[in-house]
Order: structure tokens, then C-alpha cells, then sequence
């Protein structure tokens, strides 16, 4: 199938953004930056509504857990209607859906009836949204854009994610004062209007589904044992799982490095927390300027060592200026290692099962999100939050060295 394609310059800046030449890319990519926007104030106003209701940093905790865990129980049957179904339909039914979600809350913010279960409620159903979301997304995105372009769309994609994670919370932390937190929830309510809007213009050639001539629980078999003897997919999976519960327990535990290590109080807080956003940034656009490049198995095996090596740097720092500099290195590494996952889980996997693929890599690198916490909480209180991020670190690049002595396939991936 051939992607729509506006023209853009060949020069060499044109060329990190060359994906968005392809009309229907262009316009996921600008929805999905204004729906992004829109989800980061939504969880920035989130937490500050529950600390404002419970003053309990444990219900802060369960909110995360409840949006996560509807993603680990519930991608698998996600990726199967996203091989099923006509995928951009998919995504308006989940954008919708979550829509609907945050009216409520938003009214329910507003009138001043809003209490704690709404709130974990309306977590979990959005959280069950996302469930379908995300995979639908990835696997929607091949469809957009030729092949070489591929690696390009994924970075653009990557660079989405955590500019958002820079500017929404800080939209949200603006806003709050001025019309409260309901009125930040209608905010996101209206965000999901881009994306939404951004689907209906889209033309997409319609999808034949070999998944929809077959019962879903057949689907979920045929996934479960396609990924099970495809090494390469396996592998991944496996990579996402270590990085995800070893690799992010440092989100939930930088309040600790910056009031009692670094002694940087809530405004250093502020610039830890956007450090690895920073670096994500900055690794994504440059992923994104060079085009269908070479060695891509070479720079997911660099990106996750640098990220466990900088976890560890971090772990050790009490120098504020080091400390951001390593976030940034980490943030990058994990960029770099994502990118290209994403990139040869599209590339290897066959069209029809692309959906049950990324599913069970959201599945692993989202759906395990609540371990991390709760063992870097663990170890945190026992040994430290140096010791839990130091270990972290190490258990990453670790198992990235493994991997790139015993699989050489995804080692000369190109």
C-alpha cells in the first residue's frame, strides 16, 4: 500500500522530520501531540486532586497502579481487535471512550461531588482504553508510511511522548490555579478532539483481516505462539520486561534523591524529573535525522546499556549538575532502545499479527510498570533509594550486555 505524501525539502533538516511527508502520519502525529498534551495534564491535575482529597502519597501510588494494570491483564485481547478490526475505527472507539471518561470527571470535579473511588475508577477505565489504544496505534502506523520511513515515524512518534512530558504537567501546574482541576480535566477532555478529528481525515485503503475469520480466543493462541518461536520478538519482549520493572523505579523514588540526597528541594525535583525527559527529546529528533539507517540492533543494545549506566552514575551522584547530566544520558539511551524495538517489532512482524505483537510488548514494557514501583519502594526502605536504583541500573546493563554477546541475530539487525 502506498502512503499519502506531501512534499517536503530534501535538505538535511527536512530529513528528521521526513516521515510527516506522508499525509496520514502528518496528521496522527499532530493529533496525537495535542491529545498527549491534554493526557499529562490530565495525570499532573490527577495527582494533585488526590493529595489535595487524601493527603496520602499511598493513594498517589494506587491511582498509577490502577490506570497501569487494566494495560498488563487486558493488551493481549487490545492487540487482537487491532488485528481484527479496522484499526483507525479502533482508535476512534478508544479516544471516544476515554473522552467520555474525562468529562465525568471533569464534572464531577467541578461540582465538587468528586471523591477518591471515582477517581480509581475512572483510572481503571481509561487504563482498560488504553489497553486497546496503544498497540492499535503502534500497529496503525506502518500503514501510514513506506518502509523506509519507518524508523523516522517511530522517533517522531518517541519525540511526541516525552515533549508532551515536558510541557503538559507544566501547562497543568499554570492552569490549576486559575480554573481548578475540573476545569484542567475539560482541558483534557477537549485534547482528545485532535486526535479524533486528526482519524476522520484520514484515507486509509480498507484492511483484509485473515484475524476476524477466526474466534478471538484462536487469535490470542496464534499470538501467544508466534511470539514464543520467533526468537527475535521474544527477545524484545523480554528486554521490555527488565526495562521496565528494573529502569523506571527511579520515577517514583525522585522525590527522596531530591530532598534527601541531593538536598535540591521541590524546585530541583521539578528539573530531575524533566532531565530524561530532555534527553529524550534531543535522542529522538537525532534518531529521526538519520533516516533508514544501518546497525539498528547495534543502537537498541547501545541505548539500553547507557541507560543502566547512567541509572547507576545517578544512583551514586550528590552533585546536582552530574545528576542531570546522567538523567539526560538515561532518558537518551532509553529513547534510542525504545525507537528501535518499536521499529523491528513493525519490521519483523508479518501485518496480520502486528497488533497481538506490540500488544504483548505494551504488555511488558507498560503493564509492569506497578513492579517497579513497589520493588523500588521495597528495596528503597530497607537498603535506600541509592541501593534500589543502583541495583536498577545494573540489572539493566547487565542484561543488555548478555544479550549482546548471546543473540547476534538482533546484534546485526539492520
Amino acid at each position: 500500500m502506498a502512503a499519502q505524501r506531501t512534499a517536503i525539502p530534501t535538505n538535511r533538516a527536512a530529513q528528521t522530520f521526513q516521515a510527516l511527508r506522508h499525509r496520514n502520519f502528518l496528521l496522527l502525529w499532530i493529533g496525537m501531540a495535542v491529545s498527549m498534551t491534554g493526557r499529562w495534564v490530565l495525570i499532573t491535575a490527577q495527582q494533585l486532586l488526590v493529595y489535595k482529597l487524601t493527603g496520602s502519597p499511598f493513594l498517589l501510588g494506587i491511582v498509577g497502579f490502577c490506570t497501569a494494570i487494566p494495560t498488563f491483564f487486558l493488551s493481549p485481547i487490545g492487540g487482537a481487535f487491532a488485528d481484527r478490526m479496522d484499526r483507525r475505527k479502533l482508535l476512534m472507539v478508544t479516544q471516544c471512550s476515554m473522552m467520555v471518561c474525562v468529562l465525568a470527571l471533569a464534572t464531577l470535579a467541578s461540582t465538587g461531588l468528586i471523591e477518591v473511588w471515582h477517581i480509581l475508577l475512572i483510572a481503571i477505565l481509561t487504563g482498560a482504553a488504553m489497553a486497546f489504544d496503544m498497540p492499535t496505534r503502534q500497529s496503525l502506523i506502518p500503514e501510514l508510511v513506506s518502509k523506509e520511513d519507518l524508523t523516522n515515524a517511530m522517533a517522531l512518534n518517541n519525540s511526541v511522548f516525552h515533549g508532551t512530558r515536558i510541557w503538559g504537567p507544566t501547562i497543568a501546574g499554570l492552569l490549576v490555579g486559575p480554573i481548578g482541576t475540573g476545569g484542567c480535566f475539560y482541558l483534557t477532555a477537549v485534547s482528545y478532539a485532535g486526535i479524533i478529528g486528526a482519524l476522520l481525515l484520514m484515507k486509509i485503503p480498507p484492511r483484509v483481516s485473515r484475524a476476524a475469520e477466526t474466534t478471538i480466543w484462536r487469535n490470542l493462541v496464534e499470538g501467544f505462539g508466534y511470539i514464543r518461536t520467533s526468537s527475535l520478538v521474544l527477545i524484545l519482549v523480554s528486554m521490555a520486561a527488565v526495562s521496565s520493572i528494573f529502569g523506571t523505579a527511579q520515577r517514583s523514588l525522585m522525590v527522596i534523591f531530591a530532598e534527601d540526597v541531593l538536598k535540591a528541594g521541590s524546585s530541583g525535583f521539578g528539573f530531575l524529573m524533566s532531565a530524561s525527559a530532555v534527553g529524550a527529546v534531543i535522542a529522538a529528533l537525532l534518531i529521526a535525522s538519520l533516516g533508514d539507517f544501518q546497525y539498528k540492533g547495534r543502537i537498541l543494545l547501545v541505548g539500553a546499556l547507557m541507560q543502566g549506566v547512567a541509572l547507576f552514575l545517578f544512583s551514586q551522584s550528590t552533585y546536582m549538575p552530574l545528576s542531570l547530566g546522567v538523567l539526560l544520558f538515561s532518558g537518551a539511551g532509553e529513547t534510542a532502545y525504545l525507537t528501535m524495538s518499536n521499529t523491528i517489532l513493525l519490521v519483523v512482524a508479518p501485518a496480520e499479527m502486528r497488533g497481538r505483537v506490540m500488544s504483548a510488548y505494551m504488555q511488558t514494557s507498560q503493564g509492569l510498570t506497578p513492579l517497579a514501583a513497589l520493588q523500588g519502594g521495597t528495596l528503597a526502605e530497607f537498603f535506600g533509594a541509592p541501593f534500589a536504583i543502583g541495583l536498577g541500573g545494573s540489572v539493566c546493563a547487565l542484561s543488555a550486555l548478555v544479550i549482546a554477546v548471546g543473540a547476534p541475530a538482533l546484534r546485526r539487525f539492520r
